[in-house]
């Protein structure tokens, strides 16, 4: 959208989910033009139902660069063109996750600084963002994975797959740092240009010989991570000319396992089968007459001591769920669906008033769109509650300059460690305001109504906030989003509830 010159990159575009063309299409665009890809694109359209489909859409978004922000120009992809569907079609609904977060970024990015598409670009290419997933949890499906990718995660069943070929420890960059174990220490390391062999110098000899054997070495120690993988199974398999495939990572591992494994036939075909790591004898050090014994240290003495037990204990208490005592049942499926409802408004009540508010609406709209597990009615209801507490003129300076939102706590308590997040936070000269946000659909109108598990949680917080300003008066407030009021829990009533 920015440069539609860049070939490289409407390549990618042409071949993702959001356009869908295939190879031999994006041969044909390609192959033999005079001028860029999009001038191609341009050119051909006419003659190719699929091209002129590409064209229209990119050319739609061409039109939309100007005028969007990142984030409506993210959603506008996503909702109004369909490309979560075609992103979800081809990748599956591990898509959601990333998708999700990229537009929580967008969010950030327009939170703080002037929207625009070129900005967001490099604010997203400078800072470190991450999406870890906890991959292990596979839920039937087969994942396909990079010995790099793979660090950290186990699975059941694990197969190790080898392409069979021979590792080509010798074939050298051009240039190598004379210390490879000090290569992030640039300062006290030197470049090297390795030579031919024909005009080695001793130096670049020993340099050589030092880079194989860290390649051999790196070589194995992959081995070892793709090997840990696996928890309970563990497949090693070889395809091509293995016998010709001297230390390949099949190679290795049938050398080692040869002589303590049994043949077994599978459905797949022959192979070797280690049952009992008690099988495999012990790997001979070699003669203990000469190895040279080094003199033992002995340990130091806290080692030996007792760890005494911590006065605090390991129990972590959470402000929201110091229920005194619970009044009523709920069920299950009711339950879910208030906690998913209470976590959307939350959500809408952090993000809305660091949105310019003439953009605020779209905001809104695009976000509930987007939870399609949500009736269309109650997304209305949802978008109507939250619009009625920001839009209210006594609630104004909560989300001001001067307030915080989703401000994390901790205290070491004799119980436990109390640990929390304030919805919002509100500071003044004198004092400092807490405000949690209660979504509850038959909210109390006084305070002496409010549940005890209500006003724990909120005599938790204060307790917390009175050792942090110590100066300062702390309030505390509930806003019942669904009628729009807000109540002050006065100190008479937690002070009975402090301890």
């Amino acid at each position: 959208v920015l440069l539609p010159e860049d070939d490289l990159n409407l390549g990618c575009v042409l071949k993702s989910p959001l356009i869908g063309l295939n190879e031999e299409e994006l041969l044909t665009l390609a192959y033999g033009r005079s001028g860029s890809l999009w001038q191609a694109l341009a050119d051909k359209k006419e003659h190719h139902a699929q091209f002129q489909k590409a064209y229209n859409t990119l050319s739609h978004f061409l039109g939309y660069a100007d005028f969007l922000t990142p984030y409506q120009m993210i959603m506008e992809i996503l909702q109004y063109q369909a490309g979560y569907k075609k992103l979800s079609r081809r990748l599956g609904r591990d898509v959601t996750e990333p998708v999700e977060e990229f537009l929580n970024l967008a969010l950030q990015y327009e939170r703080d600084a002037a929207p625009s598409l070129q900005g967001f670009l490099q604010w997203f290419r400078s800072t470190s963002n991450e999406v870890k997933r906890e991959l292990s949890q596979t839920e039937g499906k087969i994942r396909i994975l990079t010995v790099h990718g793979a660090k950290g995660l186990e699975a059941p069943v694990v197969f190790l797959v080898d392409d069979g070929s021979r590792p080509d420890f010798k074939q050298l960059d051009a240039f190598a740092w004379e210390n490879a174990s000090q290569e992030e220490n640039r300062q006290e390391n030197s470049m090297c240009w390795l030579p031919s062999q024909k005009r080695d110098i001793p130096a670049t000899t020993t340099l050589k010989e030092d880079l194989l054997i860290a390649r051999q070495a790196e070589h194995k120690r992959l081995l070892y991570v793709a090997m840990t993988r696996a928890r309970d199974r563990l497949y090693i398999c070889s395809y091509g000319k293995t016998a010709a495939s001297v230390d390949s990572w099949y190679d290795l591992c049938r050398q080692a396992l040869e002589p303590v494994t049994a043949p077994v036939v599978l459905d797949f075909g022959e192979g070797l089968r280690l049952q009992e790591l008690s099988q495999v004898p012990a790997v001979p050090l070699g003669d203990p007459g000469t190895l040279q014994s080094e003199p033992v240290t002995p340990p130091p003495a806290w080692l030996q001591t007792a760890v005494e037990e911590s006065v605090s204990g390991t129990q972590t208490l959470i402000p929201s769920q110091l229920d005194i005592e619970q009044t009523g049942v709920v069920s299950t499926s009711a339950q879910l669906y208030a906690i998913r409802r209470g976590t959307l408004i939350h959500r809408l009540l952090q993000v809305l008033p660091g949105i310019p508010l003439e953009n605020q609406q779209a905001a809104l709209n695009q976000f509930l769109q987007n939870q399609s597990d949500i009736e269309i009615s109650e997304r209305q209801s949802i978008a109507k509650e939250v619009i009625n507490v920001l839009n209210h003129k006594d609630f104004s300076y909560i989300f001001g300059q001067n307030s915080k939102s989703e401000v994390a706590i901790t205290q070491l308590q004799e119980k436990g460690v109390l640990v929390g997040q304030i919805d919002r936070l509100v500071f003044n000269e004198n004092e400092v305001h807490i405000i949690d946000f209660k979504t509850n659909l038959d909210p109390p109108t006084r305070p002496n109504q409010v549940s005890k598990a209500y006003l724990a949680q909120m005599a938790a917080y204060r307790s917390v906030l009175r050792e942090i300003y110590k100066s300062k008066k702390i309030k505390c407030f509930l806003l019942f989003t669904s009628a729009a009021n807000l109540l002050e829990i006065g100190d008479d009533l937690l002070d009975t509830l402090s301890n």
